[in-house]
């Protein structure tokens, strides 16, 4: 099977195909609400997905065989009148294993005062259970948004944010974490000075 993205007007989807069937046909429910991206597991037989154009996205996963997107996680960016008046928005994912998924999702709390408090946090998903775990959550600026997220050797993850001291618009890359995902201790990767270039997957 083959993720690949498809193209709208102002957004785009991801859809699964089997590239060596004739005709080709996408496995996906096939719309522009679908997941602009998605990530594959590491046994291939499930996608994480997040992302649409103007609006907030929880996580959805997608099964083989039929390979339909649905949201994993019910209500997870509901935003209610009354408190806790939060906002989520996930904007990332990374497979530790068959059955467990990490997460980056953008809050804004509205219950805080006049002036949105933001921040990212990192959740970890089991799709076999259903159980939704807050590792830690990243701070700073005004404005915080998150970048990458990549699974790495022995539980852990490599988070990266882009970080706004002035809101004005001027985002600008953070120090990127090790993550323990048992303890959600955060450690630096650069020392002080340093600055990330790119992000590479292997």
């Amino acid at each position: 099977m083959l993720s690949v993205q498809r193209g709208y007007w102002e957004g785009g989807t991801t859809v699964v195909i089997d590239p060596f069937a004739t005709p080709v046909v996408p496995h996906t429910n096939d719309s522009p609400l679908g997941p602009t991206a998605a990530r594959w597991s590491t046994d291939s037989a499930t996608m994480c997905g997040y992302g649409t154009y103007g609006g907030l996205t929880s996580l959805s996963t997608a099964h083989e065989p039929e390979w339909l997107f649905s949201d994993a996680i019910a209500d997870f960016t509901t935003y209610d009148a009354g408190p806790p008046q939060v906002e989520r928005n996930v904007t990332e994912c990374a497979w530790l294993d068959p059955n467990r998924v990490a997460f980056l999702a953008n809050i804004a709390r509205y219950d805080r005062g006049p002036v949105p408090q933001r921040s990212v946090q990192l959740f970890l998903f089991d799709v076999k259970s259903g159980a939704l775990d807050p590792i830690t959550e990243f701070t700073g600026g005004v404005q915080i948004s998150a970048a990458a997220l990549l699974a790495l050797p022995n539980a852990t993850l490599l988070a990266q944010q882009l970080i706004d001291q002035e809101g004005n618009g001027g985002f600008q890359p953070a120090q990127p974490q090790i993550v323990d995902v048992s303890t959600g201790a955060q450690a630096p990767v650069l020392a002080a000075g340093q600055r990330v270039v790119a992000i590479l997957s292997p």
